[in-house]
This record gives C-alpha cells, structure tokens and sequence, in this order.
C-alpha cells in the first residue's frame, strides 16, 4: 500500500435505507479503489445481476478479494486492505476503529475457516446480515461451524467489503431503525488464534473488533452467512 494520505469520500445522511443500491455500491467501489489505491481496472467489476431475489435479512453486495502480497497470504491481505480502508472512512465520520494491539502485531495467526475461499478479484454476493441472530436464546459460531452444512458459506471479508460500501450499516448496528432490528455481527468465517471475531458499536463513536473464544455465546450479533452469484 502507498504511503500517500488517503481519503473517504462518503458524507453522512439520515439513515432511511442503510445498504445502498447496486449501482450506488459500483460508484462507492470505484472511488474506494481510486482513494486506496487498489488497482483494480473498471473492467474488473461484475455486471449487476438481473431479477435477484433476496428474502428478509439478505442484502446484494459487491465484495472484493485481493492476492497474497509478498508473506501475506491472501487471507491477511484483503484482511488488511479492508481494515485500513475502514479506519480512514470511519475518521472521516468523526468515530474511530478499535482492534486489539495483540491481533494488529500478529496478523499471521489469522485464517479462513474450513469452506472459506478467497478468490482474488470482485463478485455481486447475497449477505445475510442476520443469520443466526437470535437475541432470546443466542447462539455460538462454534455450533454452527459444526452444524453447517456445504451449501451455507459463513461470511468473512463479505462483512468488511459491505461495510465499506454501505457505511449507514454500521451507524446503524445496535439501533431499531423504523421497526427493523439491526445487529452485531460476528466475522464466522475467520478465526484468529482459535478465537471468534466480532464487531460491535461502544457508543455513537467506536467500532471495536475483538476476539472471543470459540465457545462463546452470542445474544445480539448476528453470525452472516453469504452465497456468490451466478450467472
């Protein structure tokens, strides 16, 4: 990555609608790959896909991998791509992103789940923002790693991918908005030292992402799940 300043051109509004239309995530993309310095070409990004039909909690987002860059895998780079792009975007709105010291030094620890696939390059996703949420009873990442079955691919970079082009998504985690429970989210399909990630509002102005052990039971996140579209 340059070491040029970079900047989030995303200027808040009410919140009405916290995901963006497809063709409103193409332009936030394109200005995220000129600001970060990305280099993916225009040509790189996907046609938006016709007559998707998405049920409650299901979202149609643009998510975006990158190739391993030197020893960074490519699980640790578009890990890290994700999280400096989001530490600038969220400067720009006056909050701040909080990550432990521990897991910044020792990014190397940190992997996909079984399932998980990063294939460089740019893909239209179906995200379920709420799958598994369920604030009575609550629920544990690791039951539903176990409990999975191969056609439901728990979400990774998706999350950091549809926060970055939906920034009202994170405004509103925690809130009811107009009657629509918006939660947490855990990040099930990575795992950093054995451990669960999740990210959480404390406050209005910190986003914190921490890491919980496996067996940890979750009663206001939700654990995404996502599915790639195809044509």
């Amino acid at each position: 990555m340059s070491d040029t300043v970079k900047k989030a051109p995303y200027s808040p509004a009410p919140i009405i609608n916290f995901f963006l239309s497809p063709s409103e995530q193409v332009v936030r993309f394109k200005e995220l790959n000129t600001d970060n310095f990305w280099g993916f070409a225009e040509s790189d990004i996907p046609e938006i896909p016709k007559d998707i039909l998405v049920k409650d909690g299901e979202v149609l987002t643009l998510s975006f991998y990158f190739p391993k860059n030197g020893n960074s895998s490519a699980c640790i780079q578009t890990f890290s791509e994700h999280m400096e792009a989001l530490e600038i975007q969220l400067t720009h709105f006056g909050q701040r992103l909080s990550w432990p010291k521990i897991m910044k030094n020792n990014l190397k620890s940190l992997r996909l789940i079984s399932g998980v696939e990063h294939k460089p390059g740019i893909y239209w996703t179906i995200l379920n923002y709420k799958q598994f949420f369920n604030p009575a009873n609550g629920h544990r990442v690791s039951d539903i790693i176990s409990g999975t079955s191969s056609t439901v691919v728990l979400a990774a970079s998706e999350i950091l991918s549809a926060i970055l082009l939906n920034p009202d998504w994170i405004r509103g985690m925690g809130e009811n908005l107009n009657g629509v429970s918006v939660p947490d989210v855990t990040l099930p399909g990575y795992e950093w030292n054995n451990k669960v990630l999740r990210f959480d509002l404390r406050g209005a102005n910190i986003l914190k992402l921490n890491f919980y052990p496996a067996a940890t039971k979750f009663f206001q996140a939700a654990s995404p799940t996502v599915r790639h579209v195809r044509y």
